[in-house]
């Protein structure tokens, strides 16, 4: 099982010995995807729910959490840009 980090959170991998920090739109895996998942710190990615897919997460996603996800994947936001605008560029950047 596969999940995108909504809200950041300290974890371990399920093959690693050391925590880290998972920030917004990380993609994790296995006990740790569904420990985050349960925790409300992640939701399942890779399949559709209720017609719901990874713009929906985003869109969940609070203002500056989008702003943050956007400077880590480099995409220049707007001034003006508006929430929807935002979850857009990041739509379009991947």
């Amino acid at each position: 099982m596969k999940a995108i980090v909504i809200k950041s959170f300290i974890g371990r991998r399920d093959d690693r010995a050391e925590s880290e920090t998972f920030a917004v739109g990380s993609e994790i895996d296995g006990e740790l995807a569904e420990s985050a998942v349960n925790q409300k710190n992640a939701e399942f990615a890779g399949k559709k729910q209720g017609g719901k897919g990874r713009k929906s997460d985003l869109s969940k996603l609070s203002r500056p959490d989008l702003e943050k996800l956007a400077a880590e994947q480099e995409i220049d936001v707007p001034e003006a840009a508006t929430d929807a605008d935002i979850v857009a560029l990041l739509e379009a950047g991947k």
